[in-house]
């Protein structure tokens, strides 16, 4: 009846939330309280049928004190209803017994139900307060004679009425060991289930533990791998930094760049062969440009490799795709080279990177590990794609050179051609000025002579013309003239134009022999 799912329900309501020893002792509490209800509920009519009128009202008492026990009792409380309870039933058994006349001996043994009690629900101190208290109640009783009272018990029978106290004694403490049995039964099943629960926590714990070590030992290698993964990525950043300050790609120098690239390109990467290889889209080929074999740098030597001849090899690297081939031999986009070419080498696995400039296919870096097998992993497939990065970085750097070298060569042609233009310039600024000076100078003359043109017309029509007129009209006249005297006049003048006309040119030919500028004025001198 008390462990029933009603009570337990009961039970969680008042003092659910109790620590285990706490809550154990409230359990037992409130079974205490339960009993003692129940026997004062069934010894009350038995009171009517006895008339033993005290008993009837501390049965009314009793029935109403457990009642509140049960109503007002919580978690915060509990300890207080307890010594309440103790007190009350000790209060109880010693108004009984005060009053039960004929049968005080019977009643006296009732008392040992207050230790009984004290023991299952009150502290270990406690327990002995009242086994004290008890003592002292029965040597009191013993000691002092029976009080006589108005309300003292008068029994027809009683030795029968003792016989049924102590038959009724003997009932109480049954149910109160029982109900304590049932309370350990009870807190022993819980036990078990808790052994239980915690066995299965324990084996869900140790298999969290070996989860857990597994979980730890896969951590661990996971880290071991990150911290190898990290350590490898440094040396690769480490590499690619070194490798894009090295001379031969700050300088422009092609060759020497990719001398550098491959032999730092082979050694990071721990295998024996690299080589780079440019495309000829024309005639579809890829051409060997430089070869690192085991130590030693060379040149392509003109090797080619058509695409007619290798179809699968050509697609990948079209595809502008990394080809990682651990299994170089049956890979796909690298089978076709074990006979010619990877059996003969010794060659297992091949990491080949195409470079891509201006978003064209330019060429592929060839990284190929001899004698074994070798796993490539995502570590390495990205440091040969920024290596053929770098490639392009070199390509890019040679072509700037000779750009460069182009343009200071134009430059100094431009700056010759320049100097020449000057040089013509300034020849023909001279011409020019000479050109002008001859011009000039051949004006003047033609002025002069011109000038001297004028002065002949003007000496011939007047200086020379006059005398050889008059002569020429003197002539004509002396010609039809038929007196003497009048041509003797007319010899005369004819003789003094002459004279006159000699004189000019005398002094013509004067000025001429002198050099001096011939004019009208000079003449007239």
């Amino acid at each position: 009846m008390f462990y029933s799912q009603a009570f337990n329900t009961f039970l969680e309501k008042r003092i659910g939330g109790l620590p285990t020893e706490s809550y154990r002792k409230a359990r037992l509490l409130l079974n205490a309280v339960g009993v003692s209800l129940i026997f004062s509920l069934a010894y009350l009519p038995i009171s009517f049928i006895t008339e033993f009128v005290v008993a009837r009202y501390a049965m009314y008492a009793s029935v109403l004190t457990m009642t509140a026990f049960l109503l007002v009792i919580r978690p915060h409380n509990w300890k207080l209803v307890a010594h309440l309870f103790v007190v009350t039933v000790w209060s109880l058994t010693l108004v009984l017994i005060y009053f039960s006349g004929d049968v005080m001996s019977g009643m006296l043994s009732w008392l040992v139900i207050t230790p009984l009690v004290a023991l299952m629900i009150l502290p270990f101190r406690i327990q002995w307060l009242w086994l004290g208290i008890t003592i002292l109640s029965v040597l009191l009783f013993l000691w002092l004679p029976k009080p006589e009272t108005l309300l003292s018990y008068s029994s027809p029978w009683p030795a029968f009425y003792n016989a049924s106290l102590v038959v009724g004694l003997v009932g109480m403490i049954y149910l109160i060991t029982l109900t304590f049995q049932m309370q350990q039964h009870h807190l022993l099943v819980l036990a078990e289930g808790q052994n239980e629960e915690l066995r299965a926590a324990e084996e869900e714990l140790r298999q969290s533990m070996e989860e857990l070590s597994t979980t730890q030992e896969i951590l661990n290698e996971q880290n071991l791998l990150i911290g190898s993964r990290q350590e490898k990525t440094e040396k690769y950043l480490n590499t690619l930094i070194t490798l894009a300050m090295c001379k031969g790609i700050l300088e422009g120098d092609k060759q020497i760049a990719y001398d550098q690239i491959l032999s730092t390109t082979a050694q990071a990467l721990k295998t024996t062969r690299v080589s780079i290889w440019h495309y000829q889209p024309n005639d579809e080929h890829i051409e060997c440009m430089a070869l690192f074999d085991n130590g030693v740098t060379k040149r392509g030597e003109g090797v080619k490799l058509y695409a007619k001849d290798y179809e699968n090899y050509f697609k990948a690297i079209l595809s502008e795709k990394v080809i990682v081939a651990t299994d170089a031999r049956n890979h796909l986009a690298t089978s076709e080279f074990t006979e010619s070419y990877l059996k003969p080498l010794d060659i297992y696995s091949m990491l080949d990177a195409p470079y891509i400039e201006n978003g064209k296919f330019q060429g592929v870096i060839c990284c190929e590990h001899q004698g074994e097998i070798k796993n490539w992993d995502q570590e390495d497939v990205l440091f040969v794609n920024s290596i053929a990065d770098l490639i392009c970085m070199a390509i890019n750097s040679s072509q700037r050179k000779e750009f460069e070298q182009e343009i200071l060569l134009q430059r100094e042609q431009i700056l010759q051609q320049n100097e020449k233009l000057v040089s013509f310039a300034e020849e023909i600024k001279v011409i020019n000025q000479s050109l002008e000076s001859r011009v000039a100078e051949r004006t003047a003359a033609l002025n002069e002579q011109n000038k001297q043109l004028t002065e002949y017309a003007f000496v011939n029509a007047h200086l020379l013309r006059g005398p050889l007129s008059r002569i020429l009209g003197l002539a004509e006249v002396i010609r039809h003239t038929q007196s003497r005297e009048e041509i003797l006049k007319l010899v005369e003048l004819l003789d003094f134009s002459t004279k006159e006309l000699d004189a000019v040119v005398h002094r013509i030919t004067t000025i001429l022999n002198e050099g001096r500028k011939l004019d009208r004025n000079s003449l007239r001198e």
